[in-house]
């Protein structure tokens, strides 16, 4: 995928110099992965219906994704 990225900047004469730092790419693949998990508890959290305890395991699991990221 990076590649492809690579691929059509350089095609569009733009030029970043980020795309060739593996440490920022990592940064920007863990950030990618962090907004999906963040998306994912927003739609479970806009659930029509949804018990409150529903509610709080998701809040809880989430939270504990985060401390796993953490460490």
């Amino acid at each position: 995928m990076l590649i492809g990225i690579k691929l059509y900047t350089e095609e569009k004469g733009k030029n970043f110099e980020d795309l060739n730092d593996e440490e920022w790419v990592a940064d920007l693949a863990f950030l990618l992965v962090g907004t999906g998990h963040l998306n994912n508890l927003n739609k479970q959290l806009q659930r029509k219906g949804g018990l409150i305890t529903d509610i709080y395991d998701s809040i809880m699991a989430f939270e504990v994704k985060l401390r796993l990221w953490k460490d």
